[in-house]
């Protein structure tokens, strides 16, 4: 299921907040997790309320070449899966400047393709803005 919550909540758009409005949306559900990057791990403790975020799920961090993992703790988890060198912000950013295969144009360099797949979802779904 696809949600539009964060579109609805005030802006500037931050994790805490769209996982706050989630959380009291959907309160039947228990255990909640949010998925980040090895390169967001990075900067994460700049992130707004960034405590809060940890004090309210658990972190699952996904393995991005080039950036360091942290050490697993009680609610920090490192998700042992092969590397994705795309990240959402490539994502996000490549569909802005036209350069996937869905507009027949080019990747950019540093970028893997992006299965047509997870492209036509995407675009189906008015994802990232699309």
């Amino acid at each position: 299921e696809i949600s539009t919550i964060e579109s609805e909540l005030p802006q500037p758009s931050y994790s805490i907040v769209t996982i706050q409005a989630l959380k009291l949306q959907h309160s039947h559900i228990k255990e909640w997790f949010f998925i980040i990057g090895s390169d967001s791990w990075t900067h994460f403790k700049e992130w707004y309320h960034w405590e809060e975020i940890l004090q309210e799920l658990d972190l699952i961090v996904y393995p991005r070449q080039g950036h360091p993992l942290p050490q697993s703790t009680f609610n920090v988890h490192i998700l042992q899966s092969e590397e994705f060198a795309v990240s959402s912000t490539d994502v996000r950013e490549g569909l802005a400047k036209k350069r996937y295969p869905l507009h027949h144009q080019l990747l950019p360099e540093n970028c893997e393709p992006i299965p047509v797949g997870v492209l036509d979802y995407i675009a189906e779904n008015h994802l990232y803005g699309f």
